[in-house]
């Protein structure tokens, strides 16, 4: 948070989001379960950057953004993690 200029957004978002994957990535035994992880990886950042963007008062434009964005990092994390 120190470095975004103490925004909550990004702590929170960060959070959440590293614990989802924990959770998800401890269960994974075969192909199927990393995608399980993925989806749910995706839809957890989606639906934070939402809350958030709805909290913040985010314009529309820029709530699609996010979740956008959102789900492009869960794509990622978990296939860095693979």
């Amino acid at each position: 948070g120190l470095i975004l200029n103490n925004e909550l957004r990004y702590t929170l978002i960060t959070l959440v989001s590293s614990l989802v994957g924990i959770v998800c990535v401890t269960q994974l035994k075969n192909r199927g379960d990393l995608l399980r992880a993925t989806l749910i990886l995706c839809g957890a950042n989606a639906l934070l950057n939402g809350i958030v963007g709805q909290m913040e008062g985010d314009l529309p434009r820029e709530l699609l953004l996010g979740m956008l964005w959102g789900i492009v990092s869960g794509v990622f994390a978990l296939a860095l993690f693979y």
